[in-house]
Order: C-alpha cells, then sequence, then structure tokens
C-alpha cells in the first residue's frame, strides 16, 4: 500500500494501476501535458490522479524501484512508469 499522506496527499499512476483506498481518497483523471511522451511514449496522455490522506493500493507487474530524483533527469520507457508525484 501507498500512503497519500506522506507524498503530500497527491500521486499520479497510469490509466489502469488503481485498484483500491481508503474512504475519502478522490480518484480523477489527469492529462499529460507533454506532447512528445504521450504520442511517442505509447501509454498516451490519460492518467489517474489519487488525492487524500489515507492508505491506495496501485498494481505494479514485475519488480518495483522507488527513485527520488533530486535535480536529475531519468529517461526511461513510459511503459515502465507505475506512478510518480509531482516536483
Amino acid at each position: 500500500p501507498i500512503n497519500l499522506q506522506n507524498l503530500n496527499g497527491k500521486i499520479i499512476c497510469q490509466k489502469d494501476a488503481f485498484l483500491c483506498a481508503a474512504k475519502g481518497t478522490k480518484l480523477s483523471v489527469h492529462l499529460h501535458k507533454k506532447l512528445g511522451s504521450g504520442l511517442f511514449g505509447g501509454e498516451g496522455f490519460i492518467l489517474q490522479k489519487l488525492e487524500g490522506d489515507g492508505l491506495a493500493f496501485i498494481h505494479a507487474g514485475g519488480m518495483v524501484i522507488k527513485r527520488e530524483l533530486r535535480g536529475e533527469k531519468l529517461r526511461i520507457d513510459t511503459g515502465c512508469v507505475v506512478a510518480y508525484t509531482d516536483g
């Protein structure tokens, strides 16, 4: 599970990654703003945004690796990204 409270109350995830969450968690559509990644990344523009302060469960296949980027850039295939936070 992901504790949304530890992530400033918001996380963006792939469009079919959301499984379930605590009562009061808001699920909405998030549109990706970069044209190139939407067209060439293979996953499109539409993502899911989870907002709240409880636990949420999202689906991920394979090995999950958490990365915190501090001014760095990481190039990856968008199909490999499960979720991310703004910032």
